[in-house]
């Protein structure tokens, strides 16, 4: 288990993150299924976890209510300490993406600033505006903007830009398969340290 002293440079505190993922071509169909996240808190804090299809890059930043309302929740609950938290499956409603839309958003809030998450490293190549902070072989996951405050209600002033998601996503997926062989269906997670 992490704890507060165990957390190094790099890293930050805030009330929530916001960020995407995105299959790859070959993945038909990509279902996270739950997720760690990493906790650093005196006390137990309230979370969300809600999501969209698409990017959040595409919503409607500049007008709060209309952002706020784009994103369905997915789990809701507490979480108390420090370290790494499940979020356990059967709290977690399945959040599936198809061929059709192969980006998906996320939006992790807590009730304070116990979320952990991992700034940019300026070594990672990317553009200026979508910089992966990690690849598998089936999606990748880019830097989002960290929620300063909660609920927020100035976006130029309530988000940090290229803070990273810092746990574990579990998933399962099918692939688009040879044209003579079946689907192919894997589980796996995908784990996302802190360390520099």
């Amino acid at each position: 288990m992490t704890t507060t002293n165990d957390i190094v440079a790099g890293t930050g505190n805030a009330y929530g993150l916001i960020f995407d993922i995105e299959m790859h071509q070959h993945v038909s169909l990509l279902t996270i299924l739950g997720m760690d996240i990493l906790v650093n808190a005196d006390g137990p804090l309230t979370y969300t976890i809600s999501t969209t299809e698409g990017s959040w890059r595409d919503l409607d930043i500049e007008s709060v209510v209309n952002f706020q309302q784009s994103f369905r929740t997915v789990s809701s609950g507490t979480v108390t300490g420090n370290g790494m938290t499940k979020i356990r499956m059967i709290d977690f409603k399945d959040v599936t993406s198809s061929n059709k839309e192969r980006r998906q958003a996320f939006w992790i809030a807590f009730s304070g600033d116990g979320l952990v998450y991992k700034n940019y490293d300026d070594r990672i190549v990317g553009s200026a505006d979508e910089i992966k902070q990690k690849s598998s072989s089936e999606f990748d996951l880019y830097y989002g903007r960290a929620v300063m405050h909660y609920p927020f209600s100035n976006p130029r002033q309530d988000f940090r830009d290229y803070k990273g998601f810092v746990g574990t996503l579990w998933y399962s997926l099918d692939t688009f398969p040879p044209s003579t062989s079946p689907t192919v269906s894997v589980c796996g997670y995908l784990a996302l340290s802190f360390a520099p």
